[in-house]
């Protein structure tokens, strides 16, 4: 056939660039709960935040892409829950300056169900009390969590939720 084969991220004649979907990041609204009015705040803002974050949402609403597109745009490498609570140099994931980006919360409580938020919490001492921006799935964070933040950090961090994606965010 003479139709062209369009391949994603490769240029096409007529010098139009191709973006693969897979490569693509949509910005996100964020409802912040701890707020009586509830209002939003786009994923952009949260860098800009003097305060800790904790982004909640279902499964599958693009909270490890929230992440990774945080540290794509401050230059910090996101870092595993799991992986930050077993560190036995937490300060090596603190950069000056950027908030600590830890996904998956709740992939932590779900490998060690008692002990996973009270050893995240830990390292975050062990770390300095960094500013930090935490990914964790609405069913598993518990009220406890911000009890808990607020003994170690004496504030409570911003508690985000992921909105839908509605019609008009699709177009």
């Amino acid at each position: 056939s003479g139709l062209a084969q369009h391949v994603p991220g490769v240029d096409v004649p007529g010098g139009e660039s191709v973006e693969s979907v897979e490569t693509a990041y949509f910005r996100r609204k964020l409802r912040i709960l701890d707020e009586p009015s509830e209002r939003e705040i786009l994923d952009s803002n949260l860098l800009g935040l003097q305060r800790s974050v904790v982004v909640l949402g279902e499964p599958g609403m693009g909270k490890s892409e929230l992440i990774g597109e945080l540290g794509r745009a401050s230059g910090v490498a996101p870092v595993s829950a799991p992986r930050f609570m077993l560190s036995k140099n937490p300060g090596s994931y603190v950069t000056p300056g950027h908030p600590l980006l830890i996904d998956g919360l709740d992939e932590a409580i779900a490998r060690d169900e008692k002990d996973a938020l009270d050893r995240v919490l830990a390292q975050l001492e062990d770390a300095g009390c960094p500013r930090f921006v935490l990914s964790c799935r609405s069913r598993e964070w518990q009220s406890r969590s911000l009890r808990s933040l607020k003994e170690i950090y004496g504030v409570e961090p911003l508690v985000v939720a992921i909105e839908d994606f509605t019609r008009q965010d699709a177009n």
